[in-house]
């Protein structure tokens, strides 16, 4: 295992799911990539 983190792809996948994410309430989107 690798412990290099390639910060740029990590941000560009929370990017892509916090435009995903359903927040009806709060309409806060929060993105989480891992």
């Amino acid at each position: 295992m690798s412990n290099d983190i390639n910060w740029q792809e990590l941000r560009a996948h929370a990017i892509d799911a916090m435009k995903k994410s359903y927040s009806p309430y709060s309409h806060f989107p929060v993105g989480v990539a891992g």
